[in-house]
């Protein structure tokens, strides 16, 4: 429309030439026009120049959370890149790296997720950290991440593993294939020896549970961290499978390609993925599919901006984007949250949190959902510890129940068109004025 054209000019500077359905064109207006763009529509809503598909920056909201800490040191090793999963009436904590660098492969579980034991299930996997985890068909699923492989020296897995049907051991559904990273058709031997096709190796991948289907995207191919990786490094393919074992490739190239995918979740019969912009680092765009093949962004999708996202999960009926920061800017301050408000379909518009995530910066903490509440587990900080030292946890801390206010204008969406008009108003007025 001729208002987003011009609110998406708020960003140039020097002439501005007015559209021509105000009648006229006047190039000394481009001072007090930017002005005016930059007092009603640049502000919570607003074109992001940073990317071509994103409409909007995403505003602030009134969603508070209160966060405590459950357990100030719980009895499994400080850990980064693990995995946590509510199973059961139960959560889990497993895998991941250590203080020291090594790899972890125990599990520990508790009905509160305050007091922990060592779980009594052989895990059978060898050390890893950053796989997806997930709950499918009464079996906790783990896959791909970077394992412990031969002489002890890390690697990028596309193994699969699940809990078995007695619920005291891991069986392996797929073991880890030699095929290069970036072939997108590879094929890797499963247990049951029966060569199907299989997805290429890869950590911090989506993992997710839709349509009775476990689903699994993007990842990186490299050993390099998700945030430090190249934008090549990412894998942009979409695979599902009903069994674990006969997996089939869906999307071999998702809309996103060339941008570096974050996190995903599923909500409202919906699979949504969010994923950084293609032009500025820590801006994110959010797309949607009802049938894992077909994906679009919603009709008012905005962008969650301004750091890296390390989870996207659902809670009381409102899908909660966590923020990550590592500290070393600012001091010892939290990450951000975002929100969407549960009433309503979810029509791509998030809202900033009041509320901080946790009590202070965190890198690499897993995060879940269980009783009603957030619970952010381990994780590391860069700037926490004296001296600049990374620090690295065994905590665990909760939300408690999420407060999701009412938009005033009955949704998001509404809210923005609201702006948009009264900013549509106030400028044709000043141009009428202006031209008299």
């Amino acid at each position: 429309s001729e208002e987003r054209e011009i609110r998406g000019r708020c960003r140039e500077t020097g002439s501005f030439r007015v559209p021509a359905m105000f009648g006229f064109e006047r190039s000394w207006f481009g001072l007090p026009l930017l002005l005016l763009c930059c007092l009603v529509g640049c502000q919570e809503n607003q074109r992001s120049p940073w990317d071509r598909t994103s409409d909007t920056l995403c505003g602030n909201g009134e969603g508070k959370a209160v966060w405590e800490v459950a357990t100030d040191k719980a009895p499994w090793a400080a850990r980064t890149g693990h995995g946590s999963v509510s199973f059961q009436d139960k959560v889990y904590v497993m895998g991941g790296r250590a203080e020291n660098g090594g790899l972890l492969s125990d599990m520990w579980e508790s009905s509160d997720a305050k007091d922990w034991t060592l779980s009594g299930i052989t895990s059978g996997w060898t050390g890893r950290h950053r796989f997806g985890v997930v709950n499918l068909n009464n079996k906790i699923w783990i896959l791909g991440g970077i394992m412990q492989g031969a002489s002890s020296k890390p690697e990028v897995s596309n193994e699969v593993w699940s809990l078995s049907s007695s619920g005291t051991e891991w069986d392996q559904i797929g073991v880890q294939s030699k095929a290069a990273s970036n072939t997108t058709n590879a094929t890797a031997p499963t247990v049951s020896g029966t060569g199907a096709p299989m997805w290429a190796p890869r950590h911090s991948p989506i993992a997710l549970v839709f349509q009775s289907r476990l689903w699994i995207m993007a990842g990186v191919r490299s050993l390099t961290e998700a945030s430090a990786a190249q934008t090549s490094d990412f894998t942009h393919d979409i695979w599902s499978t009903g069994d674990g074992v006969n997996w089939r490739r869906d999307v071999e190239s998702a809309p996103w390609k060339g941008r570096r995918t974050a996190v995903g979740a599923m909500y409202q019969l919906q699979m949504y993925v969010l994923a950084e912009s293609a032009d500025f680092r820590y801006y994110y765009n959010v797309w949607g599919t009802r049938d894992g093949i077909n994906w679009s962004e919603p009709p008012a999708a905005c962008a969650v901006s301004g750091q890296r996202i390390a989870q996207a999960l659902v809670i009381q009926s409102g899908l909660v984007v966590i923020g990550a920061v590592d500290g070393l800017e600012g001091g010892n301050v939290s990450g951000s949250m975002w929100y969407s408000p549960p009433s309503g379909n979810f029509n791509g518009t998030f809202l900033k949190s009041e509320s901080a995530v946790a009590t202070g910066a965190r890198l690499e903490a897993s995060y879940m959902a269980f009783k009603g509440s957030i619970w952010q587990t381990g994780g590391f900080c860069p700037a926490c510890a004296q001296g600049l030292k990374n620090m690295t946890f065994s905590d665990v801390q909760s939300s408690g129940p999420m407060i999701f206010p009412d938009i005033s204008f009955g949704s998001a969406s509404t809210l923005i068109a609201g702006r948009g008009l009264v900013s549509l108003l106030m400028m044709s007025f000043f141009l009428a004025f202006c031209s008299g």
